[in-house]
């Protein structure tokens, strides 16, 4: 009833626009428009690999709720440092999930390996950017149908020049090309998140490739 009355229904992605015709909304009425950010704030860097024996800095930014998945990113991320034990993770958001997930990096033996930001201003986060290798959000649909849409943490990302890896869900998937313009795992899955940042992790030279073609 309500779409029937508004003069247009916007929506961030073409998965979005399907879900919306299918609770009955007049097609004529969705306008697709892409989540929009200033470019002029982040500025593009490809990302240079860290030397042999040097540290490879993952970060995450994301409200720490359950549609972002981040308790499979704690655990795809201790399966990752076996591989890779100079990987590093920086989680950056707060939320009602924060002390369970501190509980799981414990659990999984990383917690000194995982720092949790916190919530920080959009300044601080460009600069947790800066110094990232790649960027990862585990995004999923939570068990009470919550979901994303696009999320901007990936866009501010994509731009700044950091290898994304992401998931599946939603409407990630029309801005993450896989094997394009980064790399997507299977939603919900540790396992394949794990081999998914594992590859990214192998595949530094195509690094710069990914970068520019995400901008």
């Amino acid at each position: 009833a309500v779409a029937r009355r508004a003069a247009a229904v916007l929506v961030v992605s073409e998965q979005m626009r399907r879900r919306v015709m299918r609770l009955s909304c007049p097609p004529g009425k969705i306008r697709v428009i892409r989540t929009g950010i200033d470019l002029g704030k982040f500025p593009f860097r490809p990302r240079k690999p860290p030397g042999r024996g040097k540290k490879i800095r993952l970060l995450s930014v994301g409200r720490l709720v359950p549609k972002k998945g981040m308790d499979v990113l704690v655990k795809a991320f201790a399966k990752v440092r076996k591989k890779y034990p100079g990987a590093r993770l920086t989680i950056v958001g707060d939320g009602p999930e924060r002390s369970r997930l501190k509980k799981l990096s414990r659990k999984c033996g990383v917690s000194r390996r995982i720092r949790f930001k916190g919530e920080l201003s959009h300044r601080r986060v460009r600069k947790q950017l800066r110094k990232a290798h790649i960027f990862v959000l585990a995004s999923r649909t939570a068990g009470d149908g919550d979901r994303e849409g696009l999320p901007n943490s990936l866009v501010e990302a994509m731009a700044a020049g950091v290898p994304v890896v992401s998931t599946n869900h939603a409407g990630i998937p029309e801005l993450v090309r896989h094997g394009r313009t980064g790399l997507l795992a299977r939603e919900n899955s540790v396992k394949d998140l794990a081999r998914q940042i594992k590859r990214m992790i192998r595949a530094r030279d195509r690094w710069r490739r990914y970068a520019r073609a995400a901008r």
